[in-house]
């Protein structure tokens, strides 16, 4: 017979059951502004150089890692995709975005980095949008914001010289396709795919019928 397992149940008051959504809400808080101030850090650790001499070495470099992924994955111990989610996040909201919004008080990273993808976000509303995100769901904002249906995640094995090169392919297709860095990797990653099958389409050999 298959086993069956239950999570155990809690019996709270309504006034304890009160109190621990707020301690949800306050820890929730907590970690939005942990994240945010990480993505501001790691959009910086992106951009800052040290002179030696008269050469400018990116931070990273002089802390021993040959690229911002590698220094990001070992010391934040985050893969490249969340890593460049952060790093936009960090930009669009710590740069482009700084001083017109409540930067004490931000969304939760996943819904920060909806309203970094979206093309209509300015200085003028960014506040307002912050303020209507907290009332809605992750997949009503990709949504509502970017026409978006919602995704399925894709996973396979590859080696990491490999996965280097799909990053470059990647970065190169960015500068192709998408000159305004509004597209998602998985976006571009699909255009390479959609080029490659048009491009093997047209160079298909033609076969002659035999007989």
């Amino acid at each position: 017979m298959k086993e069956t397992h239950t999570v155990k149940q809690t019996k709270l008051t309504e006034k304890k059951a009160g109190a621990l959504l707020e301690k949800v809400r306050s820890a929730v808080g907590v970690s939005a502004k942990a994240n945010f101030d990480l993505c501001w850090l790691l959009h910086e650790c992106d951009k800052s150089v040290v002179y030696v001499g008269d050469d400018p070495v990116f931070v990273y470099e002089t802390w021993g890692y040959k690229s911002w992924f590698d220094f990001v994955e070992i010391e934040v111990g985050v893969h490249e995709q969340t890593a460049n989610i952060y790093r936009k996040i960090g930009r669009v909201f710590g740069e482009s975005m700084a001083g017109a919004w409540d930067t004490g008080d931000p969304l939760p990273v996943t819904k920060m980095a909806i309203l970094a993808a979206w093309s209509g976000l300015t200085r003028k509303n960014v506040q307002s949008k912050i303020n209507w995100g907290r009332k809605k769901t992750c997949c009503q904002m990709r949504d509502e914001l970017l026409g978006m249906e919602r995704g399925v995640y894709m996973s396979f094995h590859v080696t990491k010289a490999e996965q280097r090169d799909i990053n470059k392919a990647i970065e190169a297709a960015r500068s192709k396709f998408d000159k305004g860095e509004k597209m998602t990797r998985g976006e571009l990653l699909t255009s390479v795919v959609y080029q490659w099958s048009d491009i093997a389409k047209k160079n298909r050999p033609k076969l002659k019928a035999v007989g």
